[in-house]
């Protein structure tokens, strides 16, 4: 917990979750859905100058707006929905007399971005219910049906009945939405690699650079095209790419800003593992983001082909000795994943890069992955036991948003 000093009288406690929203990023959501209340038949009579009391003519009233939740293709947005939790559809009119039916309510769309999961809340885990990419579209709730008016209950020999029917009420849900960046290729790294110079060199992207350690807090996502529209099987000539926040060695015990957004490189076809030279051992690093990718979710990363991406090369001492040191290791360890020497910052071996990662994205067949079998543990744990120095333990805190199993399922081409 962090104090915000309000003048010297007052303070506030704000938690880690609600900071999230001053860094300007949500990428996990609480909300409530409400379907609109079919409207209420209608009791009435037919009359005229002559006719004192005639047939029944009430009719049914309007059913009530639906709730739909539908993805769109804007990559750059989040789950913020303008600070709105709480949404309700528009209720059914009531049916009225001679013969008119209740006017329906009118349905209520969420627009989400693509790539954006959707969970009901349940007493112990949450359950998914739609994985929303391109387009999709899904009736979260259901409204209410119209009640019958007492026309719907005369018969030919009963003429006179008073009977209507009250309109049923829409469903209610509490929702979970997570946003998955949908993107082809993702970069993780340590801080400072370079990350987000690599993508400002590569596409139009404006990601924050700087010379300090997590200057990217939320993911960053950039498009880069063909120079040339060469003949090729594949079919785009565009990949999409995810730039990361830094992982620290720990960072699945909570250490930096822990795992929880590797969830947006689990649409991915391929990892770019960029590499600072500069550094002592490049190839500890490397181990790292191993391990930590394997923490984060088992047989993620040896499920996507990979690049590696030696960069800062114009800076390192002795850099060509750390790049043949990388080599060889991975020989050893029989890793076979390219290796591109690069500086982001002066534009080298960029345009390689680029070849490669169309190279890489053909070979995958551009999957589009969907999450299927997929569940969360409860958002609302238990908090973590105080250590003996007063505070909760950080080993626990990656894991308040964490993810079990995933199976996955491709798209047929």
């Amino acid at each position: 917990m962090l104090r915000l000093l309000h003048g010297a009288k007052r303070s506030r406690l704000i938690s880690a979750r609600r900071l999230s929203r001053f860094r300007g990023f949500v990428d996990v959501v609480r909300l409530n859905v409400v379907a609109g209340k079919g409207g209420d038949g209608a009791s009435s009579f037919y009359t005229d100058k002559k006719i004192h009391r005639g047939p029944a003519d009430g009719e049914r009233g309007g059913d009530g707006g639906s709730v739909y939740i539908e993805a769109h293709t804007n990559a750059h947005s989040d789950l913020s929905l303008s600070g709105k939790r709480i949404f309700k559809a528009e209720h059914g009119g009531h049916g009225g007399g001679k013969d008119m039916i209740g006017a329906r309510g009118k349905d209520l769309t969420i627009q989400v971005p693509s790539g954006t999961l959707v969970y009901e809340q349940g007493h112990t885990e949450n359950r998914i219910i739609a994985d929303l990419v391109h387009g999709d579209r899904f009736m979260a709730c259901r409204g209410g049906r119209g009640g019958r008016g007492n026309r719907a209950f005369q018969t030919s020999t009963n003429r006179n009945v008073n009977e209507a029917e009250a309109g049923s009420e829409g469903e209610t849900r509490s929702l979970v939405l997570e946003l998955k960046s949908v993107a082809d290729v993702g970069l993780v790294g340590f801080p400072n690699a370079g990350k987000s110079t690599l993508l400002a060199s590569m596409s139009s992207a404006k990601p924050r650079v700087a010379s300090f350690p997590f200057t990217t807090l939320h993911p960053v996502v950039g498009v880069i095209s063909r120079a040339q529209k060469e003949e090729s099987e594949d079919e785009f000539d565009r990949v999409t790419i995810a730039d990361l926040p830094g992982i620290l060695e720990d960072a699945h015990r909570g250490r930096g800003l822990g795992l929880n957004f590797l969830r947006h490189i689990e649409r991915t076809d391929v990892l770019v593992y960029v590499l600072d030279m500069t550094v002592k051992s490049p190839v500890e690093e490397l181990t790292t983001l191993f391990k930590e990718l394997d923490e984060y979710m088992n047989g993620l990363r040896q499920s996507r082909l990979a690049l590696i991406v030696a960069n800062k090369l114009d800076a390192a001492d002795e850099g060509q000795l750390k790049l043949l040191d990388l080599i060889e290791w991975l020989a050893k360890e029989k890793i076979e994943v390219d290796v591109c020497p690069c500086s982001a910052r002066l534009g080298r071996g960029v345009d390689e890069i680029k070849s490669l990662l169309f190279e890489l994205l053909q070979r995958s067949g551009r999957s589009r992955r969907k999450l299927s079998g997929l569940k969360m543990l409860p958002f609302r744990k238990p908090k973590a036991p105080i250590g003996e120095n007063g505070s909760a333990g950080r080993e626990n805190k990656a894991d308040n948003d964490s993810m079990l199993t995933v199976e996955w399922e491709e798209e047929p081409a």
